[in-house]
């Protein structure tokens, strides 16, 4: 892995890309200053200052199989809190929520534009096998995602050193180098749960294998990819476990057994291609929706149950008019701690 020295990574801007894995270094004038309005974010935006820390080459998800593009807990809360440390993220915070697409738009893309590593593969030049699929909503509510998965390690006592297969940040995601469809085409979730199946099959914690993200500003039901995922994960015996947030699990503890049901036949994709390859999986894996909708409505049922567990017995506190807390802790504080930690860890390892 080959990093600038300070005098250099202090002149690098998106307007100079670095060389491109592979490739030549290429310029792009564009910036990333303008982006999709059904996305929320306004034209002109500024660009985030690059971490002087992030590596500008990698292996390259071209050169190295998709089940090792893979990232740990900590690189992953450390991202986000570099983040959050810009400006860019301060200004887009007091405006509206930040989710997953503005993360990949105004930080993932232009901070690894032309390198033909995602995120992953920039931060470990010696790749990752995937641990943990995370299965998600990008619409998500971005802190109630880490929250989740930061609740769920801490339930299940799994380290902040398992790697983590995150599809924002496992996959190239500005598809100058190579393209989402090229990536899609080598079969990355089908290789994942491939993995996490051998992994199970060897006595593997179950703990781990599918994580399922659940928050209260996107129903995760509701993709197409994500019911799919869960359905193929059950089907190939991986194990799958649900990871809530506060105001997940507090907004869902008064439903009832009935409102569980899901018709996954109404999920939808963003990619039109995208769903119909799905639709025509679901016909050939479990013969159309009406097996899956049983299997999804039994994930949830036993989700549900163990929520009801925690609210009763597990420590979770709902006070009126106030944040949720466990065992007495304010998850939001904690999440604050835990990502600037890991920021911290993230910028020593690298600039060591």
């Amino acid at each position: 892995m080959k990093r600038l020295d300070r005098s250099k990574q202090s002149r690098f801007t998106l307007n100079e890309t670095p060389k491109a894995a592979g490739g030549s270094p290429r310029k792009n004038k564009a910036a990333f200053g303008v982006f999709s309005p059904k996305r929320g974010v306004a034209q002109g935006v500024a660009e985030a200052e690059r971490p002087r820390w992030l590596p500008l080459e990698g292996p390259g998800n071209s050169a190295v199989p998709p089940e090792r593009w893979a990232m740990s807990a900590t690189q992953f809360h450390g991202f986000l809190g570099a983040c959050k440390a810009t400006q860019v993220y301060q200004a887009l915070v007091q405006e509206e929520k930040v989710d997953m697409y503005k993360i990949c738009d105004l930080f993932v893309k232009p901070w690894t534009l032309g390198t033909g590593n995602s995120v992953a593969l920039l931060l470990n030049p010696q790749p990752l096998a995937a641990e943990v699929m995370i299965s998600h909503a990008w619409a998500e509510e971005i802190d109630e995602c880490s929250e989740a998965l930061m609740l769920h390690f801490a339930r299940y006592t799994i380290t902040e050193a398992t790697a983590c297969w995150f599809c924002v940040f496992s996959m190239y995601q500005p598809g100058d180098v190579i393209t989402i469809q090229e990536q899609l085409e080598l079969d990355p979730f089908g290789r994942v749960l491939s993995t996490m199946n051998q992994l199970s099959q060897q006595a593997f914690d179950e703990a781990r294998g599918m994580v399922v993200i659940h928050t209260s500003a996107s129903e995760v039901y509701e993709r197409l990819w994500c019911v799919f995922e869960i359905g193929k994960a059950t089907l190939d015996g991986v194990p799958t476990k649900a990871a809530c947030s506060f105001a997940y699990i507090v907004a869902q503890s008064s439903r009832s057994k009935e409102s569980l049901q899901v018709f996954t036949e109404n999920a939808r994709c963003s990619v039109p291609e995208d769903e119909e390859r799905i639709r025509e999986l679901m016909m050939s894996d479990f013969g159309g929706a009406e097996m899956l909708n049983r299997m999804i409505w039994d994930f949830r049922l036993a989700m549900m149950r163990q929520m009801g567990y925690e609210l009763r017995d597990g420590g979770w506190h709902a006070i009126p008019n106030t944040s949720f807390y466990r065992k007495g802790k304010n998850a939001s504080a904690e999440l604050l701690e835990l990502q600037a930690e890991c920021l911290r860890k993230l910028a020593l390892s690298f600039d060591s």
